[in-house]
């Protein structure tokens, strides 16, 4: 606890990452380390060419890894290949697809910084901070999780003669045959790579998710607000009583209103900042865990990436996943409540104050039941339901791949 201490110190210090309370602290700490810059801050021509040079560096990997994929002739060793692929070119087109969406990121930003509704309440810092806080343990874990991935991976290179590193630089020349020294050091060139990969990856995620938990703070803030809208009016008048009703009524449902309009108006740009990424992260979840699950259980033997990278990968890809799923649904729901909410107002007391009153209501309610689900690139829509049907692919995938194993034997 005292290192993470002095290291956030050290982050507010040079690179003003902001309050730990705040969502988007623990995005700029990643930023510090992720080569994809994905929030718009002020950097250095030198952090800028650093940065770009690590991602042509993986990149050329990607495009190395393919090569080799092609090359090898071994069934068992281009399934491990196939594996390692999938995840880099994962990680590498999900972190362009958030780069397209960098305008929207910096509207998440401006959102955090200053929310504008029931800012210093004690019910709406209450809400705001304690998911900041539980993004920041939670998510953090998390980060230590793909942490631990990358060491299992360069401990497991380093110590097995047979390993990964050494069966993807055999192509296209094997150095070990040239220069021992200088084959250990490409060795150990892409040992260290995987460090890199492992905070892009969870830069990435984490990203995605607290853009997604800071929008649920947000709901929880305004239905918290609606469904003491009775409380607020009697409270203002008794506050004010010289204030008419009809004019406390109006404009506390106006203000809701707009909040609303602002809160659809967020879930729309995730919608669309997360269209393509979905797809994306769909597409490599299903095969990666497909071909690690597969080359462990179906097609066994000796395997350079041992059993436990491909059982590590398979479990995080697989809660990721899940919390995606689980978080893009809360958030619908919590915009289906909001006509819930608003109906459970004394509503019926207000029909003589005139058609702008009922006109308010009927708009937010007609918003509130209108579906604004994320998709997977357009193919079908995000929910539970779509991650249990993915499970079942998977187990399905696996059973053909068994059955043809065994037609081959």
């Amino acid at each position: 606890m005292f290192i993470l201490q002095k290291a956030l110190r050290f982050a507010q210090t040079h690179y003003d990452v902001g309050d730990p309370s705040k969502h988007f602290c623990l995005l700029r700490c990643l930023d510090i380390v992720s080569p994809f810059m994905l929030l718009q801050r002020k950097r250095s021509e030198l952090e800028v060419a650093f940065k770009t040079l690590l991602l042509s560096i993986l990149f050329s990997e990607c495009v190395a890894l393919t090569y080799d994929f092609f090359r090898e002739k071994d069934i068992r060793a281009a399934l491990d290949i196939f594996c390692i692929l999938s995840l880099y070119l994962s990680i590498f087109i999900r972190g362009i697809c958030l780069l397209r969406s960098r305008m929207d990121i910096g509207a998440m930003e401006r959102l955090d910084t200053n929310p504008r509704f029931r800012v210093g309440t004690p019910y709406g810092d209450a809400i705001r901070q304690n998911i900041a806080h539980k993004d920041n343990l939670y998510l953090g874990s998390a980060i230590v999780s793909h942490f631990i991935a990358a060491i299992v991976f360069t401990f497991h290179n380093v110590t097995h003669q047979d390993s990964f590193v050494t069966l993807i630089t055999y192509w296209p020349t094997d150095l070990a045959a040239i220069s021992p020294t200088l084959d250990r050091l490409v060795q150990a060139a892409y040992c260290m790579t995987a460090f890199l990969w492992g905070w892009s990856h969870g830069s990435g995620q984490v990203n995605v998710i607290v853009f997604l938990r800071m929008t649920i703070a947000e709901f929880r803030v305004f239905l918290y607000s609606l469904a003491t809208l009775n409380e607020q009016i009697e409270t203002i008048q008794q506050t004010d009583p010289d204030v008419p009703r009809e004019r406390i009524v109006c404009d506390l449902l106006h203000e809701h209103a707009r909040r609303h309009r602002e809160l659809i108006v967020v879930m729309m740009r995730l919608r669309d900042m997360l269209r393509i990424y979905m797809l994306v992260h769909f597409a490599m979840y299903l095969t990666l865990a497909t071909a690690s699950l597969a080359r462990m259980i179906v097609i066994t033997g000796t395997s350079s990436l041992g059993l436990a990278l491909p059982l590590l990968l398979t479990v995080i890809f697989f809660f990721e996943t899940l919390v995606l799923c689980l978080l893009m649904e809360q958030l619908i729901q919590l915009n289906q409540k909001v006509g819930f909410t608003l109906y459970s107002f004394d509503w019926a007391r207000c029909l003589p104050f005139g058609r702008s009153i009922k006109r308010t209501v009927m708009l937010m309610i007609m918003q509130a039941n209108n579906p604004n689900n994320f998709s997977v690139g357009g193919l079908t829509n995000v929910s539970a339901e779509l991650f249990a049907k993915s499970c079942r692919i998977i187990y399905s995938m696996m059973m053909c791949m068994a059955n043809l194993a065994n037609s081959g034997n």
